[in-house]
């Protein structure tokens, strides 16, 4: 399994609970590749898969945060590897916002309806599920809440 954890706008500083995802699931799932990134360079991220996916085998996985959520949708437009699970946690309105693509096979949406202009975008397709949850944005990476459903949501791709 790959996963790819993808950081805000300001990177881990202002990200660091998708850090502390990213190290809670390498340790749940010791064999998993766990890789972090920043959220404006989609093609990088789109590189590091399609590599891993010509030596490696199991389930992709891909979490974004913010502008890194954002960047989850635009990764199928530099690879064919399909993503089994991607997860965003409130994708901006302040940039380019995309529909999942078809090679996004699932794709949880954690829609912020706090009154900060930062998040809010809407994703809609067959496979988007949305949790409406209102937090501050920056609170949102660090929702014990949000982390435990997507640890579950990463087990489900085991059963």
């Amino acid at each position: 399994m790959k996963v790819c954890v993808i950081y805000g706008q300001g990177g881990v500083i202002t990200s660091f609970g998708m850090y502390l995802l990213s190290q809670r699931i390498a340790a749940l799932y010791p064999a998993a590749v766990v890789t972090t990134y920043s959220w404006d360079d989609p093609a990088a991220i789109a590189t590091d898969i399609t590599q891993w996916k010509a030596t490696g085998t199991g389930h992709l996985v891909v979490i974004g945060y913010s502008l890194g959520a954002n960047c989850v949708t635009w990764i199928p437009a530099y690879t064919v590897t399909p993503i089994d699970l991607a997860v965003c946690y409130d994708p901006s309105v302040l940039s380019i916002v995309t529909n999942p693509a078809p090679t996004i096979k699932r794709l949880l949406l954690y829609h912020n309806t706090d009154w900060e202009p930062e998040g809010h975008a809407i994703l809609v397709g067959p496979q988007v599920e949305r949790l409406e949850i209102s937090m501050p944005h920056l609170a949102v990476c660090y929702s014990e809440m949000l982390h435990q459903k997507t640890l579950a949501a990463i087990d489900r791709l085991f059963h």
